[in-house]
């Protein structure tokens, strides 16, 4: 069973097989980060089910299956605010682990998701034994003096358990969004 944090790990070393040109270049990260967490969920033995293998299931972006159940369940989205629909969608799906990838360059917009998203797992009346949630964030790497223009990211990871404590914060390096970018 992969941990939040390989999660994480596999989304950042990835990410540059994107082939993407810029930080806003939608597409290739829908595509990439679904990719990749359909990659490791097949490495890992589960069934991975979403929109470019057999359909959604529920609606998520992706699931794990284990048989008949939700081993993980994905969002990807970038839009403004996933907070109220996507992880809302994530919070009252039964499953182990649950993943929205969202992007917020702003370090006081990405702290007030993570204030948000804890929130509702917190207030949530049916917590599953032993889910965990993870919160990915992508970032222009600004404080290296990157632009919204350059093929760079910087991922932060916010890691809840089941009654919306914070277990654990990660933070990438500075990522290429294609390959053979320095």
């Amino acid at each position: 069973m992969p941990t939040l944090e390989d999660v994480f790990n596999s989304l950042v070393a990835g990410t540059p097989t994107y082939n993407a040109e810029r930080y806003d270049d939608s597409e290739p990260f829908t595509m990439g980060s679904k990719r990749i967490l359909r990659e490791m969920g097949q490495k890992y033995g589960f069934i991975v089910q979403d929109l470019e293998s057999v359909g959604e299931f529920l609606t998520l972006d992706q699931v794990w299956l284990e048989g008949d159940y939700i081993i993980l369940a994905m969002e990807h989205e970038q839009q403004e605010d996933p907070i109220p629909d996507e992880w809302k969608k994530l919070v009252n799906v039964k499953g182990r682990i649950k993943v929205l990838i969202t992007y917020e360059s702003d370090p006081i917009k990405r702290e007030e998701l993570v204030k948000r998203a804890r929130c509702l797992v917190l207030s949530s009346p049916f917590p599953l034994p032993g889910e965990k949630y993870l919160l990915i964030v992508g970032s222009i790497p600004r404080e290296e003096g990157k632009t919204r223009d350059d093929p760079f990211i910087r991922y932060y990871g916010f890691a809840f358990d089941n009654s919306g404590n914070e277990i654990k914060r990660l933070r990438s390096h500075v990522v290429p969004l294609r390959q053979n970018v320095m």
